[in-house]
């Protein structure tokens, strides 16, 4: 008897955790949607503190290339002010993947002039680690005023 309860025991608490060991792997379309929306904004919070290294941790590997170039190439003539999401669309059709819309407020260390940039990002699930990643970023829209070389995505 006392093994039977035993037995049971073990089998009601491995049942208990098995579910969310596999929430990464199973996870259903809001519980993706609200991953999304945590690491998006951790992702925006990170950039915004000029915290390199934190935002890099939700950027695909075959992208954190392209992004650590873009970030060491604008942080000597710009700093980040505010960065805002928009818009993320999460569409029906692939429940992998994502587009946000993101402005970037900031000013020229030169000219101290503040200027803002959007740009359009790609966000993939990565079903191996059960996180969303950054895959694109592109810039889609700046001020008339700014030079359009000046600040954006990765791909230019």
């Amino acid at each position: 008897m006392r093994h039977r309860i035993l037995a049971c025991a073990a089998l009601f608490l491995t049942a208990c955790t098995l579910p969310k060991a596999l929430d990464p792997i199973i996870a259903n379309r809001p519980a993706k949607y609200r991953m999304l929306n945590e690491q998006v904004g951790l992702f925006h919070r990170a950039l915004n503190w000029g915290d390199t290294p934190r935002a890099t941790e939700h950027v695909a590997p075959e992208a954190q290339g392209d992004f650590g170039r873009m970030v060491l190439g604008e942080a000597a003539n710009h700093r980040i002010i505010d960065v805002r999401v928009d818009k993320m669309d999460y569409p029906p059709e692939d429940d992998d993947t994502a587009f946000v819309e993101a402005t970037v407020r900031y000013y020229r260390v030169a000219s101290m002039r503040v200027e803002n940039a959007s740009n359009r990002e790609t966000w993939k699930y990565s079903r191996m680690n059960g996180a969303w990643q950054l895959v694109k970023a592109e810039k889609i829209k700046t001020d008339p005023s700014v030079d359009r070389s000046a600040i954006g995505g990765f791909i230019r």
